[in-house]
């Protein structure tokens, strides 16, 4: 409701995208680093778990993508389990980055 205010009080302002992180981070508990990864995690991990990977420095795509199962365990409370739900979520934040291309039309048979 603040956000709308100042939406009209400051014409051309447009916080629709900053609400949207902001609530993300209240939902979940998380820091603004972590947000981009977490649209795609969810609840999937837990806080704790979103600032480990935080303090780590695991909050780009590449980071994530590319670190070792043996880094992200002890990042992940030890529980295995999360490493699938990490590598669930990278994938879905690659594919949201890179959406694929629409399927070709057919040849036009008149």
């Amino acid at each position: 409701m603040i956000a709308r205010a100042a939406e009209i009080l400051h014409a051309g302002i447009d916080l629709q995208q900053r609400v949207t992180r902001l609530l993300l981070r209240l939902e979940l508990g998380i820091q603004g680093p972590m947000v981009d990864f977490a649209r795609h995690a969810r609840r999937t991990l837990d806080r704790a778990d979103y600032r480990r990977l935080c303090k780590a420095g695991m909050t780009a795509l590449e980071a994530l993508a590319e670190s070792e199962d043996s880094t992200l365990l002890p990042l992940l409370g030890n529980d295995p389990r999360k490493i699938a739900r990490v590598r669930d979520a990278v994938e879905r934040w690659r594919e949201s980055r890179h959406p694929a291309p629409p399927p070709a039309l057919s040849e036009y048979q008149p």
